[in-house]
């Protein structure tokens, strides 16, 4: 069996932000994983919309650990793992689902 094509769409969606913010601190296979995972948890949830939440919280997580950095004058890379470490993408495409309505 292949991959999801779902997945492949979200990657692409987001290879943009992979490449330029992931990509330079060695965590572009960790944030893919944790993409990978969220497209498998998106299907407990009947959303048709729920995909983009993925991107979405992508760009939140993103924005988050720069603003950190900048705050704290730290590295980026170290927010950037920060937030895969403690899921913060997860978390935020779950409370978005569950908002969004409709566990099946």
């Amino acid at each position: 069996m292949g991959e999801d094509p779902l997945l492949k769409v979200v990657l692409e969606w987001c290879a943009p932000i992979i490449q330029y913010d992931f990509a330079p601190c060695s965590l572009e296979g960790d944030i893919k994983r944790e993409i990978r995972k969220l497209v498998e948890i998106r299907k407990e949830f009947a959303i048709d919309r729920g995909l983009m939440q993925i991107f979405y919280g992508l760009l939140w997580s993103v924005e988050t650990a720069m603003s950190l950095a900048n705050r704290h004058k730290l590295d980026p890379c170290h927010y950037l793992k920060m937030s895969i470490e403690r899921g913060w993408l997860t978390e935020y495409c779950i409370d978005r689902w569950r908002w969004l309505g409709e566990r099946v």
